[in-house]
């Protein structure tokens, strides 16, 4: 098989396993729900995981499927190929360099006659046409431009998270740098993270994935009491403690290769909130002012970057997730915890119908489009086969006639 081939082979392989991650993708979805459904008034822990582990599985079960669509592929072609030439795979052979057709013609191990594998040039059908104008390869070019968009994106907020941590920013005051250094010490942080005071961004935030960095804009040691900057420096030293800037790199990669669907966005956005939830119990842990601590996140949703939007993956800002709703949970602890999970249920469920019957659509279009080609193919490849191996038995059963009746004549010429 020649490269182009190859390529050729895996680009199809491609395209079925993202048709059959369209079902896969609703079938983890549904039992994420299902879990949270029962998780509503569990930690924020306990529901973050779960989503955290749905979302992984997603990129799991899309790499497992792509290996098991190429293995089963390749067996396939073969066992196809074998049966319908009637002639035994190599591996059955053993030693011996040829083997025998039933039609008794010697063919080299490996190498079968062109003319024999040639599909006749029929006149395409017009389900053929029509399947292949949206045929799995389309599928995989689609996926392979939004892969594109979604990576330039993603480099795009690397780029700004660069450039923040190292334009226009200075050292905060010794009094807030030896409070922050007072709070890692309490949360067990032992290495080096940074605090950063910054004259662009408008919100806390971590920036940074493999060396963090804490960025504290000028603003808030001068708008925000004490006791409110304590808070704000506990929440944002507990995501770096949680590990969340490199779950952060996790959640931008099944981004990019799962943006296609709906499971991928609900999950990362449930990630994002109980992200959020977790450090602010964190935050609440070392000072139990709720009341203070809503009123300074109230006091930075006023000083929200314009930004916000293209740093949703660069950095992880205090000001992310729902913030009323993140307000209504600290002042009101006993409220419930359920986090809009299942908000706008017709849109979701309409447009849970329509990508099912678009996955079976591609699912029975392919199979028919295979079976109408591979099959018919092959099945007059043989025949044709069949066709140029019986002048030779012909020739030899007229020989064997002859043969036998000139034997008669000559016995009855002597009798």
């Amino acid at each position: 098989m020649n490269e182009a081939s190859l390529f050729a082979e895996l680009w199809l392989i491609l395209g079925w396993t993202i048709a059959h991650f369209l079902w896969q993708g609703f079938l983890i979805a549904g039992v994420a729900a299902l879990v949270l459904t029962t998780l509503r008034k569990a930690t924020p822990t306990s529901r973050y995981l779960v989503n955290c582990i749905a979302m992984s599985l997603g990129l799991i079960v899309f790499v497992t499927t792509f290996f098991v669509v190429l293995a089963q592929h390749g067996e396939a072609t073969r066992t196809e190929l074998y049966s319908d030439l009637q002639i035994l795979p190599p591996t059955m052979l053993a030693d011996s360099q040829v083997f025998e057709t039933p039609n008794q013609v010697e063919m080299p191990i490996g190498i079968i006659d062109e003319s024999v594998m040639t599909p006749p040039a029929d006149k395409p059908s017009f389900w053929q046409l029509t399947t292949s104008i949206f045929s799995i390869n389309s599928l995989t070019w689609l996926w392979l431009a939004g892969a594109f968009f979604m990576l330039t994106r993603f480099a795009v907020q690397w780029n700004a998270a660069r450039y923040l941590k190292h334009y226009l920013v200075s050292d905060p005051d010794p009094k807030w740098q030896h409070m922050f250094n007072d709070i890692k010490a309490k949360l067990g942080i032992k290495k080096g993270i940074q605090i950063i005071q910054s004259r662009l961004v408008e919100t806390p935030m971590v920036i940074g994935w493999i060396s963090p960095a804490v960025l504290i804009p000028a603003s808030v040691f001068t708008s925000l009491t004490t006791d409110q900057v304590r808070m704000i420096l506990t929440h944002e030293l507990a995501h770096i403690r949680r590990f969340d800037h490199l779950v952060n790199i996790l959640q931008g990669t099944i981004e990019i290769i799962l943006f296609f669907h709906p499971m991928t966005w609900w999950l990362s956005k449930n990630i994002r909130i109980e992200r959020e939830y977790c450090c602010d119990d964190t935050a609440l842990s070392t000072a139990c002012k709720p009341r203070l601590f809503a009123e300074a996140l109230i006091e930075l949703e006023s000083l929200r970057i314009s930004q916000k939007t293209q740093l949703q993956n660069a950095g992880l800002a205090l000001t992310g997730g729902s913030l009323m709703s993140r307000i209504s949970r600290i002042v009101n602890p006993g409220s419930s915890q359920d986090t809009n999970l299942f908000r706008s249920k017709t849109p979701l469920a309409i447009l849970l119908t329509l990508l099912l019957m678009m996955s079976g659509l591609i699912y029975v279009a392919g199979n028919a489009y295979a079976t109408s080609t591979i099959g018919s193919d092959f099945t007059e490849a043989t025949q044709d086969h069949d066709e140029h191996s019986h002048p030779d038995q012909d020739e030899h059963h007229h020989h064997d006639e002859h043969g036998h009746h000139d034997e008669h004549g000559h016995h009855d010429e002597h009798g």
